[in-house]
């Protein structure tokens, strides 16, 4: 008799897609194959409503028996290209140990796309996490973080001026690592945003991550355990949850290139050490 056939990552997102239609919010999926697939443990449990549901996983670790792990929820569709909204759908995300994964996207028109591949974003960095394996690396150093701090305060700043033509001053100023007194170069601030990089590479924030104060202790699992954040997070997925709560630096310098007078722009962009006008055209 022939060994049975291992069913695809594409078959076991579809088989777990299938088994959340009736879920109310997002939940948890888990699989255990043996190793001939001749039987399959499929489990099925809540996440947290109040929150994207990848975010209350940050910090869980899964037990070893485990073959996959899942996310299935609800949110918009965006097609690309262009980043248009295309209604609302559900989605079903899976990450295997063999760093395979699959996602089911099953949009309300009844349209259903199943995607395999190598899939980027937040998400398969916290299941991939979960399983303890390695999320992608990050795309830049930490001054990718400071510049983006900087372009998310230089938006909020400018949409509230009224009117009011902004200088560099004024932009200098919001910067994280502005010195208290005087007014730095463009050059002298992207300077220091890159020794600031060699001196707190991802490594050493990742290192003061010491205690449980990870969202996964709140959302109480029953199975698996709770790590301390430098040893949940690597570099990739740390990046990636600092940089989350804004705005990707495309759209933020879009913003500006609309708003900001060109020769401040050019100040601005002479102050960034990693990110330029190049994202736009990305």
């Amino acid at each position: 008799m022939p060994d049975p056939v291992r069913p695809s990552p594409t078959e076991l997102a579809e088989l777990a897609h299938r088994s959340t239609v009736d879920a109310v919010g997002p939940s948890l999926i888990h699989l255990r194959l043996d190793d001939g697939a001749a039987s399959l443990e499929l489990g099925v449990g809540p996440l947290p409503a109040d929150r994207h549901p990848a975010d209350a996983l940050v910090g869980f670790r899964a037990p070893d028996a485990w073959d996959a792990v899942g996310i299935a929820t609800t949110g918009v569709v965006h097609d690309l290209p262009p980043m248009a909204c295309a209604g609302r759908g559900r989605f079903t995300t899976l990450a295997f140990r063999d760093r395979t994964s699959a996602t089911v996207i099953e949009r309300d028109d009844g349209r259903v796309d199943v995607l395999e591949g190598a899939p980027v974003g937040w998400v398969v960095d916290v299941l991939r996490r979960v399983l303890g394996l390695p999320a992608d690396p990050p795309e830049g150093s930490t001054a990718v973080l400071v510049d983006t701090w900087w372009l998310d305060t230089l938006v909020s700043g400018v949409l509230t001026r009224a009117g009011r033509a902004p200088s560099w001053r004024w932009a200098a100023r919001r910067h994280p690592l502005c010195p208290p007194s005087g007014v730095p170069s463009p050059e002298e601030l992207a300077a220091r945003t890159a020794a600031e990089a060699l001196a707190r590479p991802w490594s050493r924030l990742r290192g003061l991550l010491t205690g449980h104060d990870l969202p996964a202790e709140a959302t109480a699992l029953p199975y698996g355990q709770v790590v301390p954040g430098r040893d949940w997070f690597d570099d990739g997925s740390l990046s990636r949850w600092m940089l989350r709560v804004a705005e990707p630096p495309e759209v933020l310098l879009g913003e500006l290139v609309e708003r900001l007078p060109a020769h401040l722009l050019d100040q601005v962009l002479l102050g960034l050490a990693e990110i330029d006008l190049g994202v736009l055209a990305a």
